[in-house]
């Protein structure tokens, strides 16, 4: 099975998150539509601290990311995590797997992407 690499974000996978968010937050009734703009607006801006890809065989299957975030009150050096997108098939074996994800460093998340991605057949290969 082909391996799942983690890797910072590149100008060119922006169409191919923006996709994949889309994708992953279709139709859910916790979503607004507007999570790929979220991203877009952030990158835009230079906000986007941390954004990380899972890719596999040269395809982006996972996006994560972090921005700056100010609590009310609020103290500095906090960051916001997500949206987080996964290829559905992927994500299966994150819900299963992990019923509950508390906060992960980066290091824990692809980790993880590595060892589901393990599991996932190589035939399936559409976003939705």
């Amino acid at each position: 099975m082909p391996a799942v690499q983690i890797r910072f974000e590149t100008p060119g996978d922006a169409t191919s998150i923006s996709a994949l968010i889309d994708c992953a937050f279709a139709g859910v009734p916790y979503a607004e539509g507007d999570e790929a703009d979220l991203v877009a607006k952030l990158r835009s801006l230079g906000d986007l601290s941390v954004s990380l890809v899972a890719e596999e065989q040269g395809r982006v299957v996972g996006h994560i990311a972090f921005s700056p975030a100010r609590p009310v009150g609020g103290t500095l050096g906090w960051f916001a995590l997500g949206p987080i997108a996964v290829v559905a098939r992927v994500n299966y074996f994150f819900r299963w797997r992990h019923s509950f994800l508390p906060v992960l460093s980066l290091h824990h998340w692809s980790t993880i992407a590595q060892s589901d991605a393990k599991s996932v057949r190589s035939s399936d290969s559409e976003f939705c």
